[in-house]
């Protein structure tokens, strides 16, 4: 019994190892096509809890580790700042606390596209815009981020949630331009951060149309059949604030069985882990109003965004789950 009893702990150790190596192999291959880890499985791959740490933004980047540059992934949570990278066939997780920050600054990286000799960083040049994440540490330590592939919505998050971190009474990022198209769109102040876009569907009467969810400090924004661009012929705009949520939830959503309705009917889903089937969110205010999104794209990032917004309106802790 005790041979068998060993035979089997080799087998089950050598199982082990064959599925460490395969999904070591599957990030570094996620990490070099600059593919991201969804917002359902992001937490449990740093060891973080999903109810406590959920995924608020995550962006692809360039990091720089010393003269040469590595491919990396950038996720923020409620209290970290997350990286995934592969160093010398290695991989390197770090979970970087938001309240250890001492500064972020949006710098330019003139030679992003390197991977050998010494890499210029420093402000952008007459005509440019700032292409890369620089964040300093209480330690010392700077991580570098060059061209992450949702930079600007990294940024506010980063500044929004380090803001929170060190209980400071005036916002750390900067004003947004005069002519940001959403900011401008439905007439917010620029100083309110733009945490998101969603892609979504919404539910008017008996119709779905088409538009997309754009999520702000302290507002929820919805364009109505089209863009949040003033420039184009785009959508309607409409306004929900944070504050006036009473009940936010994911949803299931299924085809209406009259076949002369276009919209679809959401079932709000308790908290919980996230499901594939609920691809939508319901939202009631306190004006009495239910509001349906279907077919939001990213919805349990969506989620956690909106559930974080609301909250921070409402001066409660977010309840994620």
């Amino acid at each position: 019994m005790g041979f068998m009893n060993k035979l089997k702990e080799k087998a089950n150790t050598a199982s082990a190892s064959v599925m460490e190596s395969s999904r070591k192999a599957t990030a570094k291959t996620k990490v070099a096509a600059g593919s991201l880890v969804s917002a359902a499985d992001m937490p449990a791959s740093f060891h973080l809890e999903p109810a406590a740490e959920p995924m608020l933004a995550g962006s692809s980047a360039t990091l720089i580790s010393g003269a040469n540059t590595l491919s990396g992934q950038v996720y923020v949570t409620p209290r970290f700042l997350c990286v995934l990278t592969f160093s010398a066939g290695r991989e390197v997780r770090l979970t970087l606390p938001h309240r250890d920050l001492q500064a972020i600054q949006r710098v330019f990286c003139a030679r992003g596209e390197s991977s050998s000799g010494s890499l210029a960083v420093g402000p952008p040049p007459p005509g440019e815009g700032p292409n890369t994440l620089r964040m300093c540490y209480a330690d010392g330590t700077m991580h570098t981020f060059i061209k992450p592939s949702d930079g600007v919505t990294l940024a506010n998050w980063l500044h929004v949630m380090w803001d929170l971190a060190r209980s400071s009474p005036s916002p750390s990022a900067p004003i947004r331009p005069p002519d940001a198209d959403e900011h401008h769109f439905f007439a917010i102040d620029r100083r309110c951060q733009l945490l998101g876009v969603h892609k979504t569907y919404i539910v008017s009467g008996t119709e779905k149309l088409k538009g997309f969810l754009c999520i702000f400090e302290g507002h929820i924004a919805l364009a109505i059949g089209g863009k949040p661009d003033p420039e184009v012929d785009g959508g309607r705009p409409y306004i929900i604030p944070a504050a006036s949520v009473q009940y936010l939830a994911r949803a299931s959503v299924e085809a209406n069985p009259d076949p002369m309705v276009a919209a679809p009917i959401c079932l709000p889903h308790p908290s919980g882990p996230c499901s594939s089937k609920l691809t939508g969110l319901v939202l009631y205010t306190a004006d009495g109003l239910r509001h349906e999104l279907t077919g939001v794209k990213h919805v349990q990032l969506a989620y956690n965004r909106l559930v974080h917004v609301v909250a921070v309106a409402i001066r409660q802790q977010p309840q994620f789950w």
